[in-house]
């Protein structure tokens, strides 16, 4: 698990659940190397066939690859080349993969489909950039007939994060802060950025967004705009109260519009909990989202780098009020509920639609639930079990990847799935308690 920040994962331990687990540990493994054959390599007669293969220079470059079941992508960076002269000789190429391949919490021995990102020889097509880092210098394939014009400026990106609402901590948050008719744009890729696994469910991401929340209590995003973000929208992070995001537009992700993600402690040796602080299982200090509203936004095109991307991400968080939202266009599902933690969440009104464009074993909501969480929500006593989820009134079109409309995989349970109307699927919904069989 040392690639994830922090090292922990449900997936890395060796007694997990869930389809396609390896019979034998590790259960969590990622390639190691990736070897360019001649088949990939484009040709004089069509040059957008392939890759432009030897390259001048490995600095920069990154491989974007689909997980086998193309469940998420990874991303690699720091090749290095193997040294067999025999694979040179018979024109292939095996590089050994460094940093990265913690975009998503489940493992697998190989990758699918590739891209390949950061080399000159892959500076082949209008609106593309090619950065010369040695010897800087930004080339710029135009899109036009002639010369671009001479007043053109080409701005780079270098914040993360544009605006960070952070408290001191629950007894001293920052309350009442509001974004209202504000559009954000124009931050960095953090694809490369430390990720973390929330919880049980398949999702590794990084914890940060263009706004960052925590330790906040009713504070508000309104009527802004989200726009041409090579990363995440929005991020909950932690202690929040009453958050209100409503009635804005995201366009143009990299990542996830809009996530929560909460912590819990307890459940394991004080060492444990010392080093690995929000990891725990006891959710009683109540150090998670609670009471969040998203409603009335517009969200569309997102997950450009990240394939394991939604609209709406939730993970240890509770009492969600989701309602009259328009989803379309993205990688995977729109909605998407990572464990079983708290519930009382209410998803209704929304419409999704041309969703898991790029993925596989989705649909426009999807949940699981393999790991337990404490909390109160169910009775005033501490209990793992979650209150109600309530999934209605909503218009799902699965038009890509005509699996399923609500994914309730592996282990979900205790959603109420009423009045919805669920198009395109081969079934409308699914409950999956063992990870395989569909009841």
């Amino acid at each position: 698990c040392s690639n994830f920040d922090p090292p922990i994962s449900y997936w890395c331990n060796h007694d997990v659940y869930g389809g396609f687990v390896p019979h034998v540990p590790p259960t969590y493994i990622i390639p190691n190397e990736i070897t360019f054959q001649p088949g990939a390599l484009a040709t004089s007669d069509d040059p957008e066939s392939g890759i432009h293969f030897p390259y001048s220079s490995m600095d920069g470059v990154e491989v974007f690859t689909f997980h086998w079941n193309r469940w998420a992508n990874w991303v690699f960076g720091d090749l290095e080349p193997s040294a067999d002269s025999r694979e040179a000789a018979a024109g292939q190429q095996t590089f050994k993969l460094g940093k990265g391949g913690f975009q998503g919490a489940r493992g697998y021995h190989d990758g699918d489909d590739f891209a390949v990102i950061g080399a000159m020889e892959e500076f082949d097509f209008p609106n593309e950039y090619f950065y010369d880092a040695k010897g800087k210098k930004l080339y710029y394939y135009h899109n036009g007939t002639g010369a671009p014009q001479a007043d053109w400026t080409f701005e780079a990106t270098k914040l993360a994060t544009l605006v960070r609402v952070q408290g001191k901590s629950q007894a001293e948050p920052v309350v009442g802060f509001g974004i209202e008719n504000v559009q954000l744009t124009g931050t960095r890729t953090t694809y490369m950025d430390p990720h973390g696994v929330p919880s049980g469910g398949d999702w590794a991401l990084h914890r940060g967004g263009a706004v960052y929340m925590e330790n906040t209590e009713r504070c508000e995003i309104k009527n802004s705009a989200f726009k041409r973000l090579d990363a995440n929208g929005v991020m909950i992070s932690g202690y929040n109260r009453n958050a209100s995001i409503t009635a804005n537009h995201f366009a143009w992700l990299g990542g996830t519009a809009i996530s929560t993600w909460g912590d819990a402690d307890g459940g394991y040796p004080k060492e444990f909990e010392v080093k690995y602080p929000g990891y725990g299982v006891n959710a009683a200090a109540g150090n998670f989202p609670l009471g969040t509203e998203i409603g009335y936004n517009l969200c569309r095109e997102i997950g450009h780098y990240t394939k394991q991307a939604s609209c709406y991400f939730h993970a240890k968080a509770a009492v969600t009020h989701l309602h009259h939202n328009v989803m379309f266009n993205g990688p995977r599902a729109g909605i998407n509920y990572n464990d079983g933690m708290g519930g009382g969440d209410v998803i209704e009104h929304n419409v999704a639609f041309s969703m898991v464009r790029e993925t596989a074993d989705h649909g426009p909501f999807n949940s699981w639930d393999r790991q337990p969480y404490q909390t109160t929500l169910w009775t005033s006593e501490p209990s793992s079990q979650m209150a109600w989820r309530h999934i209605r009134r909503n218009i799902l079109v699965n038009n890509f990847n005509p699996e399923v409309n609500v994914d309730n995989d592996d282990g979900s349970n205790h959603y109420q799935t009423t009045q919805n109307v669920l198009i395109g699927s081969n079934w409308a919904s699914k409950v999956d308690y063992s990870g395989h069989d569909m009841h």
